[in-house]
């Protein structure tokens, strides 16, 4: 028996930093990069036959995306259904309602109660009777209050111990549902989890709620697990080194922020055939982002210098910020109109800085009261060193406006 799924993760829907509006559907250019992304899964499900589909927990942003969002999702799901290829969505922490009788953005689905479609949002073992034959998936998504604690129930008020408590709790259902799997099935498990020594890409913290529950990996080590898939951080990684069985975090679907620039993403392709894993990594194409530091140290035409660096680069549609650095006196003969046509070819400029050294301050120019105009324009002279070539001039002209500035 051969059994093949896709493993994903960490979508975001809804994330619209860097975006513009796209012309041709008036929608999030950025909600369509993202979509764009998703609709690689689908021919790679059909064209590689996959058993079923994991996304392993936040898919939107928020728990209650617009109703925009929603649909594009739905649009995706849709297509998947008219294939027959079951869907899993695990919940994770942007998708889950801490709240007593709020809905979540997939509770309508629950409802529907549609074919081929499985929406986990507390911790179970779903069977599914796949193409290929049977497969146990054991599904925990973001860990909840009331996953773990009943009504009533009292629980520790400081957060480190509370944190504690329900992380020894997460550790032992993982474990007990283990261990009601049919041991004559494939058992794989998928969740949306931080987990200790994992490595973050640095998005993550753009989009923290709160404090993580870590668990331990060890929960995961368990040999009856042919493979452990996870959602949360935005990294592709496998953290059990080659052994048995893989805990692969998929890795955001797409780039969120400038830490994820040095990234590949995609997602998980898998197979098992005779208990034998195979699995790839199947990048999909994202907008890139650069980060470009820019260096002129010339007087002689530091504009085309400053053109010069960027041409090394390829803007096309990518998110770009730029820092630079300057000999003295250069920044004022920038031509800051020419440096921004050069970078018409970028999808989303963010910023040009101008690059602080260590350890560096600006001087502020100390005045008082008793202060003259004059005065205090020639402390402004003299730690602005860049004028001092043009200090009798610009003396010349304030005494011209000081003049004028007089009443009749």
């Amino acid at each position: 028996m051969s059994i093949s799924f896709i493993h994903t993760a960490d979508i975001h829907l809804g994330l619209e930093n860097y975006s513009k509006i796209n012309p041709d559907n008036g929608l999030s250019q950025r909600l369509v990069d993202y979509l764009n992304s998703l609709d690689v899964l689908v021919p790679t499900a059909l064209e590689q036959t996959v058993d079923f589909m994991v996304l392993a927990g936040d898919i939107y942003k928020t728990p209650n995306p617009n109703s925009t969002v929603r649909r594009e999702f739905t649009r995706v799901l849709k297509k998947l259904q008219n294939q027959k290829i079951p869907v899993v969505i695990v919940l994770g922490n942007h998708d889950q309602v801490n709240a007593f009788g709020k809905a979540h953005a997939f509770s309508v689905f629950n409802i529907l109660e549609l074919d081929n479609l499985y929406i986990v949002d507390t911790p179970r073992l779903l069977r599914l009777e796949a193409k290929s034959g049977p497969v146990q998936l054991l599904c925990q998504p973001w860990p909840l209050r009331s996953h773990y604690f009943s009504d009533g129930e009292a629980y520790p008020c400081q957060t480190e111990d509370f944190q504690a408590e329900l992380v020894k709790r997460v550790e032992r259902r993982i474990g007990e549902l283990a261990e009601a799997a049919d041991p004559g099935c494939p058992l794989l498990f998928f969740g949306h989890l931080l987990i200790r020594g994992a490595r973050f890409s640095g998005s993550e913290g753009m989009l923290s709620l709160g404090k993580d529950p870590v668990v331990d990996k060890s929960v995961l080590n368990n040999q009856r697990f042919s493979y452990v898939g996870l959602g949360h951080l935005h990294d592709f990684q496998e953290l059990n080194h080659g052994e048995s069985p893989p805990i692969v975090y998929s890795g955001s679907l797409n780039r969120i922020d400038f830490q994820d620039k040095g990234s590949a993403k995609g997602f998980v392709l898998g197979q098992i055939e005779r208990s034998e894993l195979k699995l790839q990594f199947k990048e999909v194409p994202d907008r890139p982002f650069l980060a470009i530091e820019i260096a002129v140290d010339t007087l002689a035409e530091p504009t085309a210098e400053f053109i010069r660096q960027l041409a090394e680069y390829d803007l096309s549609d990518a998110v770009v910020k730029i820092s630079y650095t300057v000999a003295e006196g250069v920044s004022a003969l920038l031509n800051w109109r020419e440096i921004h046509q050069a970078l018409q070819g970028c999808y989303y400029l963010v910023s040009i800085m101008p690059s602080r050294q260590p350890g560096s301050r600006t001087l502020r120019l100390e005045v008082n009261e008793d202060f003259t105009v004059e005065k205090a324009f020639a402390e402004y002279l003299k730690i602005n060193s860049a004028l001092s070539g043009d200090a009798q001039k610009l003396n010349r002209l304030l005494k011209e406006l000081i003049r004028e500035a007089k009443p009749l």
